[in-house]
């Protein structure tokens, strides 16, 4: 791993037997403006949270993948300042540290109008604001979470001006009128923060409503048509699917349905055929048919429920080489993207998830699935909405190490016996959420017609995460190679995925807040400690 400055660290780290990071940041002040020069930091206090969070990930993440950020971060700097006028050359200079978004609004509009004074000019960007990113708007969001939204705060909010009609465009104003309404609803407050995520929800069609308000027909039209699940070539192949049909149709008892698929199945392991697709598939419904007499309180906990389709999970994805975690996990997705925000780290905290699918011997996670009892109904928007974004954190990851080759992941939700496997799709710099089918624990006979549709998607989410996982290691080590000798067909451009927006937690925050002023302590009473040290080899020299 290496980065402006990585040299004098490295050096300044083998030669001090206590090294103080706030002591080397005072030692190389006079040239920390030509390391940062390709940072997203335009504030001291911002600066110094890139290099701290450089020093914690470096013991906590294997060096590749922060290489792959690294590289991703300084493409989409080069990219932007292509794309920026020659005129605001000037501001990448040397010789300035700190550069404000205002300023640099001014300056490019000086260039585009000519004509214009200059003094014209910063009257019309002191009122309104074009350039705003949904970056900036993450704060706002976070203050209207916590009812902490003041009237100056209204007032820079209101004084963005976009202009323009495309997707993200549109995202932005629907924030903005999201953030200026007294009150939001619950769909309206999980709408902001799928937005803020870059998100565009197709699932719910609550939030669909709140989509087609936003977004003009055509781009609606066009977001479905280019981000829907292609499942043609993945699933159980025409004999597989044809026993199905004959196991399931026409049976009306328990009884003669467990005798269809034990029969069956003994003939397929004297064939030697346990591995197959059509095993697993007959496996899934014996283990179905056998829970299907053994009722589910409406009381239960959501571990039950889990349970019981875990089981069936265990079957379809027996011989991918991945591995399922359960247990109210983190992903280390999600704490990468918190440890990587450029906002401030104590409003993100990581989410949990129920069922986390990871590459096995790998800290890589391919997909997060949640379940809720009947009784959490009510939350199922807030749920999604969390999963959703969960997700998109392990999304970026994908992305990024399959250097832009994967850009879908599959996941399910699950609200008691009833769900859904959706799939989320990075597409011009914005997720899109659609549906794949809906999804049923059988509890009756009456369901085998519609556990036939969830047996078929299941195999199909097994292929698609096997080719996901093949392109994966396929991609890691071509990047591994790359680190060792450039290749001339190499493309080293990654694109720059969105940031995800985390709900923040105010009492979360103050105990974050407490723990980063204990650390800077830490570190003023390890720079005292040396340069006591210092004195005293000193005096006895």
């Amino acid at each position: 791993m290496t980065y402006p400055g990585y040299e004098e660290l490295k050096k300044y780290l083998s030669g001090n037997k206590k090294p103080s990071f706030i002591k080397f940041i005072n030692d190389n002040i006079d040239v920390l403006p030509v390391w940062s020069i390709e940072d997203n930091a335009n504030t001291g206090p911002a600066l110094f949270g890139i290099y701290r969070r450089r020093k914690r990930l470096r013991s906590s993440y294997h060096e590749g993948a922060l290489d792959l950020l690294i590289e991703a971060q300084r493409s989409a700097t080069e990219e932007g300042r292509r794309l920026i006028n020659p005129s605001t050359e000037a501001f990448h200079s040397t010789d300035t540290g700190e550069i404000s978004a205002d300023e640099n609004v001014q300056v490019i509009e000086e260039a585009d109008k000519g004509d214009c004074s200059s003094e014209a000019t910063h009257t019309s960007t002191e009122n309104h604001e074009t350039d705003v990113s949904l970056d900036s708007l993450y704060p706002f969001g976070a203050k209207k979470m916590l009812g902490k939204l003041t009237r100056a705060d209204t007032q820079k909010i209101k004084s963005f001006q976009i202009k323009e009609s495309s997707i993200v465009a549109r995202m932005k104003k629907y924030v903005i009128t999201l953030l200026l309404k007294n009150s939001l609803t619950p769909t309206e407050t999980e709408t902001m923060k799928l937005l803020l995520s870059s998100v565009i929800n197709f699932v719910d069609s609550l939030i669909y409503t709140e989509m087609r308000q936003m977004l003009l027909t055509r781009q609606l039209n066009d977001l479905e048509r280019n981000t829907s699940f292609d499942d043609i070539t993945f699933g159980m192949d025409v004999p597989t699917l044809q026993l199905l049909d004959e196991t399931v149709d026409n049976c009306h008892d328990l009884n003669t349905l467990l005798i269809r698929i034990t029969t069956t199945m003994s003939g397929l392991l004297i064939e030697n055929k346990r591995k197959s697709d059509s095993y697993k598939m007959l496996k899934v419904l014996d283990i179905a048919a056998e829970y299907m007499d053994k009722a589910i309180d409406d009381q239960a906990s959501e571990l039950t429920f889990y349970r019981r389709f875990a089981m069936l999970l265990d079957f379809v994805f027996s011989d991918l080489d991945m591995t399922m975690d359960d247990g109210e996990i983190v992903a280390e997705a999600t704490k990468m993207a918190q440890q990587q925000s450029a906002h401030d780290v104590t409003s993100c905290f990581g989410r949990k998830i129920d069922l986390l699918l990871k590459i096995k011997g790998l800290k890589v996670g391919l997909a997060s699935n949640e379940w809720k009892s009947k009784q959490t109904k009510h939350m199922y928007i807030q749920q999604q909405s969390k999963n959703f974004r969960s997700n998109c954190s392990i999304l970026n990851g994908l992305f990024i190490r399959s250097s832009g080759k994967v850009n879908k992941l599959v996941a399910i939700d699950f609200i008691g016996t009833n769900g859904y496997m959706y799939c989320l799709t990075l597409k011009d710099n914005v997720y899109v959420a659609n549906t794949i089918s809906t999804l049923v624990l059988p509890t009756d006979m009456t369901h085998l017609e519609s556990f036939k549709k969830t047996v078929e998607v299941l195999f199909k989410w097994k292929d698609f995460l096997d080719e996901t996982i093949c392109t994966l290691k396929k991609s890691m080590v071509d990047q591994q190679l790359s680190g060792v000798v450039r290749s001339s067909t190499s493309n080293s451009y990654i694109p720059a995925t969105p940031s995800v927006f985390f709900t923040p937690k105010s009492i979360r925050i103050k105990e974050a807040i407490s723990t980063e002023v204990q650390e800077e302590q830490e570190e003023q009473e390890e720079q005292e400690e040396q340069e006591e040290q210092e004195e005293q080899e000193e005096q006895e020299e």
